[in-house]
């Protein structure tokens, strides 16, 4: 898969409310800040809506190995692949962001954790008017004020710790953008406006 920026317009089929998922959230997690998924959710599924604006700001969900690297494209799940191929991480567009529903029970035990990201091609994200990540209703990491010239993030981190499953709220950024986000995941990055992963194979 190429990681492309996104300039397609909506679907009207996956335009779906905040209100019927969530979007109000409870409480607010500080970058660094980390806990447990049952804390705050007993649901088999984790819901992540990612508010941004403007709209083509691209969000993507990374599937990482023990080492925080890429450990299979296929579970790279963006506008151009927005499912992994078990469904376990599956992407919807909203009217006013990015929707990711994440079956913990689902994901293979070669994907160690899940990198929620935004980028954007020439915009930094500090500029952005909104961009903030809401987890079931319960928790919101709001990345904006701890931004500031950096046209990429990653935002959250839900990751296993224990036979659990864990949140945990990164934002941190790179000035580079995707190319540069794409590299400290282990990509390859093409000299032009695209970039893919290095050839991975899954573990058995």
């Amino acid at each position: 898969s190429r990681y492309l920026s996104n300039r397609r317009g909506l679907p009207s089929a996956v335009q779906l409310s905040f209100l019927s998922i969530g979007y109000r959230a409870l409480n607010l997690m500080n970058p660094g800040e980390k806990r447990a998924i049952a804390d705050f959710t007993d649901s088999n599924v984790i819901n992540v809506i990612v508010a941004h604006d403007p709209a083509d700001i691209d969000i993507a969900a990374f599937g990482l190995d023990a080492a925080k690297k890429i450990a299979d494209d296929r579970y790279t799940v963006l506008f151009s692949n927005n499912a992994s191929p078990d469904k376990s991480i599956t992407m919807s567009r909203l009217d006013s962001g990015t929707l990711f529903s994440i079956y913990p029970e689902k994901v293979p035990g070669h994907i160690d954790r899940i990198t929620i990201t935004a980028t954007h091609d020439t915009l930094p994200l500090q500029r952005a008017t909104v961009l903030k990540a809401t987890i079931n209703n319960a928790v919101t990491v709001d990345a904006k004020p701890h931004l500031g010239d950096e046209k990429a993030v990653m935002l959250l981190d839900l990751y296993r710790h224990n036979g659990a499953w864990r949140l945990g709220a990164v934002v941190q950024g790179f000035a580079g953008g995707l190319a540069a986000l794409v590299t400290h995941f282990g990509g390859e990055v093409d000299d032009g406006s695209a970039s893919s992963p290095a050839p991975s194979t899954p573990a058995p």
